[in-house]
């Protein structure tokens, strides 16, 4: 059995060239399933954010795939993350840093 982290980002891979709206997905083990994502510019700020469920969670692995509809004025180095909250103190857990090109 593979011993896999908590969330696996499968889309998109790191380097991607990426347009409006990307999808964002792969799979997942965490908390009640559910997941948070954003889109970082090169400055660092948001240009996207969402939440998403996988198939399965709390002990089994589920899939999930949602699309971040972003809007940019040139091309440039961006981020997405994707974690899970911590439901103690809404702390974001196993973040998943994703490094892109967002392009017009």
């Amino acid at each position: 059995m593979r011993n896999l982290a908590p969330i696996v980002v499968t889309a998109p891979t790191a380097g991607a060239r990426i347009s409006s709206p990307v999808t964002v997905a792969g799979e997942a083990d965490v908390f009640e399933a559910t997941l948070q994502m954003r889109l970082l510019d090169a400055e660092g700020h948001r240009v996207a954010r969402a939440f998403t469920t996988a198939t399965c969670g709390t002990g089994c692995r589920g899939d999930f795939s949602h699309d971040l509809s972003f809007t940019t004025e040139r091309e440039q180095q961006g981020v997405v993350e994707v974690w899970w909250s911590s439901p103690e103190d809404g702390s974001r857990r196993d973040v998943v840093r994703i490094p892109v090109t967002l392009v017009p």
